[in-house]
């Protein structure tokens, strides 16, 4: 059986739209309880909150930088089983010619993994479409602290399966158990460009690297966004396409803005995802209710 990892799309030229969100539209997430003395982890150091005038780190390459020796900025996550760790999952893609692909997911709902939509339909595997998805939330190399869960239930949009869109890179898995009422789900969210100008944003997830197996994460701020794309300057790799891009709100709740979905380009050196706009968090909100 041959095994192939996703790979982040490079993008020679992607399509500005000066167009701007107008107003700001959040979907709750759910947060399970923890006891007090549980509600904080080393990973924590990880993450960054607000805004930025100028770059966390020195650029030492655009986009892609782990493909230079010695310049992935990447930290391991090593506490898994706290939020919002443990909402983002391992996802392993078997297609029907037998060949296999990692990537990434989030819990997005009681029952909805939202990830890239080359991950559930993509031309490369045998019959577009993905013919099963393992779910690992939380995955810790060999630990699988929440079990998984297997789907075949895939959806994504028009714009993706009719014509490869980047600009609509958005894939859903539907579970049959409620994962969400043990597990907590994020909150996702649609905000203007004054919302997003500078913000600092965080990023983790699976590569290929590590086969899928350990999740990564990295975080500086936003760099350009235009109408239906976010840009960054945050190292990423194949396997982590699907990861979420999540923000803190005033109130201090991790709120998914984008899908990570493309490495670094040629017209903008930069790492990039699909920017959550109204109509694409209504689409969320509707697979939740499947």
């Amino acid at each position: 059986m041959k095994t192939n990892f996703d790979r982040d799309v490079n993008n020679r030229s992607p399509k500005l739209e000066i167009a701007s969100i107008q107003r700001a539209e959040t979907f709750a997430g759910f947060e399970t309880p923890v006891e007090a003395n549980e509600k904080s982890c080393s990973s924590d150091k990880l993450i960054v909150r607000g805004k930025a005038t100028s770059p966390l780190v020195q650029k030492t390459a655009y986009g892609q930088s782990l493909l230079i020796s010695g310049q992935d900025r990447r930290s391991r996550v090593l506490d898994t089983t706290f939020t919002p760790w443990r909402l983002i999952c391992s996802l392993k893609i078997s297609c029907k010619d037998g060949s296999e692909y990692v990537g990434t997911g989030w819990i997005a709902g009681p029952r909805l993994i939202i990830t890239a939509g080359h991950c559930v339909y993509n031309e490369s595997y045998d019959g577009g479409w993905a013919d099963e998805i393992t779910i690992i939330p939380g995955r810790d190399g060999s630990n699988e602290p929440f079990g998984s869960f297997k789907s075949n239930k895939l959806h994504s949009v028009k714009e993706w399966v009719d014509s490869g869109d980047e600009n609509n890179d958005i894939g859903a898995i539907i579970l049959e158990s409620d994962i969400g009422a043990d597990i907590g789900f994020f909150a996702f969210g649609a905000y203007p460009n004054s919302d997003l100008e500078s913000q600092l944003i965080n990023i983790s997830g699976y590569p290929g690297s590590v086969y899928g197996e350990e999740q990564m994460h990295h975080a500086n701020r936003i760099s350009n966004t235009t109408k239906y794309k976010l840009y960054y300057d945050i190292d990423t790799e194949g396997g982590q396409s699907g990861s979420p891009v999540w923000f803190y709100n005033e109130d201090d709740k991790p709120v998914v803005i984008g899908i990570h979905s493309n490495g670094a380009g040629y017209a903008i050196s930069a790492n990039s995802g699909v920017r959550i706009t109204n109509s694409l968090a209504k689409q969320i909100a509707e697979w939740r209710t499947i």
